[in-house]
C-alpha cells in the first residue's frame, strides 16, 4: 500500500510539472511596421504560394519561451468562395527569414470579397514575427 501511495505522489508531480510546461500566455509585441519597409534582401525570393487572399494586416504576439503566434486580417480578393491553404501565407522574421505556414489551425473558407481575422499559431522562433504576407501583398 506504502508503495502504491508513493507512485500516486509522484504522478501527480509529474503530472503537475508537465502543466506547469504548457504554453505560456503571449504579449502583443509593441512595435509594427509598413510593409514596405520589410523588404530584406533574399536571395532566395521565395514567394507564398498565388492566390485570391490578401493579408491586410498582422498583429504579432510572443512569450518568453519565443513561440510566436499572429492575429491576422484576410481578404478575399474574389467573388467566389476560396479556402486559405497554409502554403498561401509567408511568414518574415525579423533575421529576414521567410518561411512558408505550415499548417493552418482548421478550414478557413471565406465567401467572396470577405475579410475575417484568425490567430495563426508558428511555433518557437528566436526572431520575432514581422510580418505575414499572401501572394497579393505589395512587394510578392
Amino acid at each position: 500500500m506504502h508503495k502504491a501511495g508513493l507512485i500516486m505522489s509522484l504522478m501527480m508531480v509529474v503530472s503537475v510539472s508537465a502543466i506547469a510546461d504548457d504554453l505560456k500566455p503571449y504579449r502583443f509585441d509593441s512595435m509594427q511596421m509598413k510593409l514596405g519597409a520589410l523588404f530584406f534582401d533574399r536571395a532566395d525570393r521565395m514567394r507564398p504560394a498565388k492566390s485570391d487572399f490578401k493579408v491586410n494586416r498582422s498583429v504579432a504576439m510572443s512569450n518568453d519561451d519565443g513561440h510566436r503566434a499572429v492575429i491576422l486580417s484576410l481578404e478575399n480578393l474574389s467573388s467566389g468562395r476560396r479556402i486559405l491553404e497554409p502554403e498561401q501565407l509567408m511568414v518574415i522574421y525579423a533575421d529576414g527569414t521567410a518561411l512558408r505556414v505550415n499548417a493552418l489551425p482548421k478550414k478557413i473558407l471565406l465567401e467572396g470579397y470577405e475579410k475575417r481575422n484568425f490567430t495563426l499559431e508558428l511555433g518557437e522562433n528566436d526572431y520575432p514575427v514581422v510580418a505575414v504576407v499572401a501572394a497579393n501583398n505589395e512587394g510578392y
